[in-house]
């Protein structure tokens, strides 16, 4: 009766376990008004080795932001954290690694599409949007430029239809992703705490 089910990816930001990836992967334990099951509520960090780590505490989060930062129990193990670039133009290379449902470690590629502000007075409601494709299961994953460096973190998808009436011809999904940016604005707020 008992499964293991991966939905999501996460970034390690320090070799002692503090690690990144969207608050709507931790909204159940974030959320007062979620109803969290306890039975099903064991969440943790696995690496493709097969080493498995616990999620100790939730540092930060934005939920508008659509980030959570949190620490993981590596056991001893230094792990090796991903490089943090900077916010790129529109045009610029990016390649991803995410999990998709069904198909882990799955590489993608595109450029940037443009950055956009959802709301002008939140500074957390950034996106970059680019035309590296993923789907669900590829939240949390990374973004990372030519030379490696992390630029920015999957958040959603918006799909464009023709019509918003039968037959709706889906047109084009946009990817919303969160900028590097403002991944680090949230890890300096929790540094200034």
């Amino acid at each position: 009766p008992d499964a293991v089910e991966g939905w999501a990816a996460a970034v390690v930001l320090t070799g002692d376990g503090g690690c990144v990836s969207n608050y709507h992967v931790f909204w159940e334990m974030l959320d007062p008004m979620a109803k969290l099951n306890p039975v099903d509520s064991i969440m943790f960090v696995a690496t493709e080795d097969g080493r498995v780590y616990p999620i100790t505490r939730i540092l930060s989060f934005s939920k508008s932001g659509d980030m959570a930062i949190f620490k993981i129990d590596t056991r001893g193990d230094i792990l090796t954290p991903m490089p943090l670039g900077d916010d790129l133009p529109a045009g610029r290379n990016v390649h991803m690694l995410s999990h998709p449902e069904g198909y882990p470690y799955a590489y993608t590629n595109g450029v940037v599409f443009r950055t956009i502000t959802l709301n002008p007075e939140d500074t957390f409601a950034r996106r970059m949007e680019i035309t590296a494709d993923y789907a669900k299961g590829a939240s949390g994953g990374p973004i990372m430029d030519d030379r490696g460096n992390m630029v920015s973190m999957v958040s959603s998808i918006r799909s464009i239809f023709y019509s918003n009436q039968p037959p709706y011809n889906q047109q084009m999904n946009v990817k919303l992703t969160i900028p590097i940016s403002s991944i680090k604005r949230l890890i300096q707020s929790d540094v200034d705490k």
